[in-house]
């Protein structure tokens, strides 16, 4: 299986969200996410799951 990992700003227009909510969810570690230096990368699976 190959994992989709998306950007918070893909993420928010994956799923018709604000980026200023998928940042505020991220930041809190509210949302499954990894950080990869300063840039932010979340698993579409681990996504819809969450959600």
């Amino acid at each position: 299986m190959v994992t989709k990992w998306l950007t918070f700003i893909e993420a928010a227009e994956y799923h018709r969200l604000g980026k200023s909510i998928i940042y505020r969810l991220l930041s809190r570690d509210k949302i499954p996410a990894h950080r990869v230096s300063p840039l932010w990368r979340i698993d579409a699976t681990q996504l819809d799951e969450w959600l």
